[in-house]
Formats: structure tokens, C-alpha cells, sequence
């Protein structure tokens, strides 16, 4: 039996996004296959966002609202709640979505019976809007498991978690680690799922991301903090130590990179215990960590970053 967008819950989580919500939700009804229904789950919103999507006059939006601002996961949570589908998306409030998106989505849904997950690639902008989309190759990555998607995302690919098609009974039965993972629980969640139902990724830049200065995950205050990024390169370890060579290559290659990334954002004064507390709680041995130095040492991070960039500059 085929998939068809019916089969496909479409949410749009939202909270005081008055100046982005409309060009969002304007995106998602101009997709090449158009969902029937966009329920917006508003989590109280203080300014004109319900007022600006009630002036677009469109019947196919349904708004649920909140009498008061709940945490985010609470939001989230309600949407999951309710879908119904075999299928559920979860669609930011402040991002632009490719107009092949859903189609590609679907044809995904009809190549590989019963996926667990289906995510694709972004580019990040100030003002998403203002990019000439083009139409888009179907081109995607086939993971049996978690250990592809988590070895793309360290790798560095721009995989965008927040606009992901979820198989609804896994989204349910599955679990965010909020206590260890804080605001990046998303990237753990999603390689759960993985997991469980294997995962597709499109490699197209099908989310275009907006950058903006009321955006959660650009402040370093809210966290996430030193002990949540330690528990998600964890996590990651745990993943790629199993894969292959260059799953683990590239694991190596990476860690002392990020960690001087975070170090320098976080403002930590001893870079030096950063790492160590990183390689204890990680676990690592003698030789691992000797591994980790000499391919620091030879800036093998570089390399990637620079065969990754070429990747994204030729891919059409």
C-alpha cells in the first residue's frame, strides 16, 4: 500500500514568531504536494503570531493554541501526543522549506517500506527567504542503523534535525534525554530512531535555516553547557567506536577539534582539563587518545572540512 501525504502529519511547534511564521508556513503550502492539513501547535504566543496566521484566510491551517507559555518540550510533547499518522513532521516556526521537500519526502516513504526516519540537508541564512530555490536532484543516503547518521553528522554534513519525518509509532515509543543532553537532545533522539527503523537522509539542501538573534540555540547562557556537549561526544563514541574504520577515522579526526571550539564559546579558561575530563568520561585508551593527538597534530580536521566543502560546492 502506498504513502501518500495524507499519511503524513504536518506540525508546525510555535512560539512568538510573528515576523517568521507566515513566510514558514507559506513555504510549506507551496510544496509540490501540499499536505491537506498544517496544524500549528502555539505555545502561548504574547504577540501577533495567531492574528498574522488567521489574516493568510487559509482553511488547510489549523492553530491550536496554549492559554500560557509552557516549556518547549511540553510543546513538543502535545504534538507528538497527537498525531495520528504513520507518519509526523515537525516543522520549525522560523525556517524556509524547499518546495520538493514533501515530495521527495514521499518518494522516500514509497522506496523503503516502514523507514524509521527520514531528515535531510540545510543551508543556514539570515533571511532564508530572499534565496532562489532550484529544483532539487533526488539524491539521498540509505543507514540500516544509527551509525551512518551519526557518523555523517560528525563528519560535519549540515543535517537539519528539526524539520525530520518520523515513523509516528517510534516518535512515540522514543524518549528526549533532556537531563544530559539539554537543548541538543534532538541529535541523540534522532540516532535512537535511526536505531530502531534505519534512516534516509536527502542530500539536498532541503531547509533553509534561519539565523537570527531570538533563536534559542545561538545563546550561550541557555546552555547547552560543559557537561552536556562531554555526554553528546559520548554518545557519539559510543555509536562510531562500532563502525567501520573511517566511521571511527573521522570520530578521531573531529573530537579534539570541537572540544577547542567549545572551549573557546564556553570561555574555559584550562583547555587542557576540558579534554582530559572528555577522554575520561569518554573512556578512551592509551592508544586512542595518542591517535587523537597525532591526527590533531596533522590537522586531519581540516582535510575534512575542506573535502566536505568541495562536496557541497559541486553537488547540484
Amino acid at each position: 500500500m502506498s504513502i501518500n501525504i495524507s499519511d503524513i502529519d504536518v506540525f508546525v511547534l510555535s512560539y512568538n514568531r510573528e515576523d517568521f511564521i507566515i513566510n514558514t508556513l507559506r513555504s510549506i503550502l507551496s510544496q509540490s504536494i501540499c499536505p491537506n492539513i498544517i496544524t500549528v501547535f502555539d505555545n502561548g504566543s504574547t504577540d501577533s503570531t495567531i492574528e498574522q496566521i488567521n489574516k493568510l484566510g487559509e482553511k488547510r491551517i489549523k492553530i491550536i493554541k496554549a492559554s500560557s507559555n509552557n516549556s518547549v518540550m511540553w510543546n513538543y510533547k502535545r504534538a507528538i501526543n497527537s498525531a495520528i499518522s504513520k507518519y509526523t513532521i515537525l516543522f520549525h516556526d522560523d525556517d524556509i522549506i524547499h518546495y520538493q521537500y514533501l515530495e521527495h519526502v514521499l518518494v522516500t516513504l514509497n522506496k523503503f517500506d516502514n523507514i524509521g526516519l527520514v531528515c535531510s540537508g540545510m543551508h543556514p541564512s539570515k533571511k532564508p527567504e530572499s534565496i532562489k530555490m532550484k529544483r532539487l536532484i533526488y539524491k539521498y543516503n540509505l543507514f540500516k542503523d544509527d551509525v551512518g547518521l551519526a557518523s555523517k553528522a560528525y563528519y560535519g554534513f549540515p543535517i537539519n534535525f528539526s524539520s525530520s519525518v518520523y515513523r509516528t509509532d517510534l516518535l512515540k515509543t522514543s524518549k528526549f534525554e533532556n537531563e544530559k543532553f539539554q537543548k541538543i537532545s534532538d541529535r541523540p533522539f534522532l540516532f535512537d530512531i535511526a536505531k530502531k527503523g534505519g534512516s534516509v537522509l536527502l542530500t539536498g539542501k532541503y531547509i533553509f535555516y534561519r539565523k537570527h538573534q531570538g533563536q534559542d540555540s545561538n545563546n550561550i547562557k541557555s546552555g547547552p553547557y560543559e557537561n552536556h556537549l562531554i555526554e553528546l561526544h559520548k554518545k557519539y563514541y559510543s555509536i562510531l567506536k562500532d563502525g567501520g574504520s573511517m566511521d571511527r577515522f573521522i570520530f578521531y579526526s573531529n573530537l579534539k577539534y570541537y572540544l577547542k571550539v567549545e572551549s573557546a564559546k564556553l570561555k574555559i579558561d584550562d583547555f587542557s582539563f576540558y579534554e582530559l575530563k572528555t577522554f575520561r568520561k569518554l573512556s578512551l585508551n592509551k592508544s586512542e587518545v595518542f591517535i587523537i593527538d597525532i591526527l590533531y597534530f596533522f590537522r586531519m580536521y581540516l582535510l575534512i572540512k575542506v573535502y566536505r566543502y568541495l562536496l557541497r560546492l559541486f553537488h547540484t
